[in-house]
C-alpha cells in the first residue's frame, strides 16, 4: 500500500522528512507521496492558481498558489481567527442590548458558551462569494512592483 501525505504550509524539511521516515520505514508502506495543504485546496477547487485563506481558530493564513506551487515569500500569518470573530459577535451583540440580547452574560471562557457562540457565529455570518476575486494583482513585497497572478 501507498499513502499521500497532506502537509501544512508551515511544515519545516525536516519535519517533512520524519514523516516519510515513519511512513515508509516504520509503518511500511511502499511508497508516499506528499504535497501542501494551499496547493492541495486550489486543486480541490479545479484552480492551479489562486490565493489560499485558512482560516482557524486562533490565525489565519494566506499562501499565494502559481501553477500548483506556492510561491516563495508570499506566505503570511495574520493572528486573528474564529475565536475572533465570535468575540467581536458578542460585543456587537451585547452592544444591541437594548434590542433584548438574550445572552448578554455570555462568558468566552465557559465551554459550553464559547459552543453556542460559535454556532451563532456560523448561523449569523456569512462570507460573500462576490468578495472572491478570480484576476488579481499582489504588491511583491521585495521588488515593490505589481505582479500579475492570472
Amino acid at each position: 500500500y501507498g499513502v499521500a501525505l497532506v502537509l501544512p504550509d508551515a511544515v519545516s524539511l525536516g519535519e517533512t522528512a520524519a514523516l516519510y521516515d515513519v511512513m515508509l520505514r516504520r509503518i511500511g508502506f511502499a511508497h508516499a507521496f506528499s504535497h501542501r495543504e494551499s496547493v492541495l485546496a486550489c486543486f480541490g477547487s479545479g484552480m492551479a492558481t489562486g490565493c489560499v485563506v485558512d482560516i482557524g481558530a486562533e490565525k489565519t493564513r494566506v499562501t499565494c498558489v502559481s501553477d500548483g506551487v506556492e510561491i516563495i515569500g508570499s506566505a503570511f500569518d495574520l493572528q486573528m481567527g474564529g475565536r475572533d470573530i465570535e468575540e467581536c459577535l458578542l460585543r456587537l451583540l451585547n452592544d444591541q442590548r437594548a434590542h433584548h440580547f438574550a445572552f448578554a452574560h455570555c462568558d468566552m471562557s465557559l465551554p459550553h458558551h464559547r459552543y453556542l457562540m460559535r454556532r451563532m457565529k456560523e448561523d449569523m455570518c456569512e462570507f460573500s462569494e462576490q468578495l472572491v476575486l478570480h484576476d488579481c494583482m499582489f504588491l511583491e513585497h521585495r521588488s515593490r512592483k505589481k505582479t500579475a497572478l492570472l
